[in-house]
């Protein structure tokens, strides 16, 4: 989640996926051309610094996707029980 305004863009599910196919990704790279190479456009983070900040994403998403978990079972739980007919039952 490199810009702030992307935050709350999507479901809680969809960031948490897009986050962990960026440390993936990241860590794809690592692997691929060392932990401590650069991309020749952005030398200020290797690929070290990019895993670590992709972890960071992926926990934020993580504490979301839990809070959106309890949220919906919460609803669940309070909502009626409905019988194949159609009827609602509590």
């Amino acid at each position: 989640m490199s810009h702030p305004d992307f935050k709350t863009i999507g479901s809680p599910e969809i960031r948490l996926i897009e986050e962990c196919a960026e440390l993936i990704k990241s860590i794809s790279k690592a692997q691929r051309f060392g932990y401590f190479a650069s991309h020749p456009d952005f030398i200020e983070n290797n690929n070290m610094d990019d895993i670590l900040s992709e972890k960071d994403d992926v926990s934020e998403c993580i504490k979301s996707m839990k809070k959106h978990l309890e949220q919906i079972k919460r609803e669940a739980h309070n909502a009626p029980i409905k019988r194949r007919g159609g009827e609602d039952h509590e």
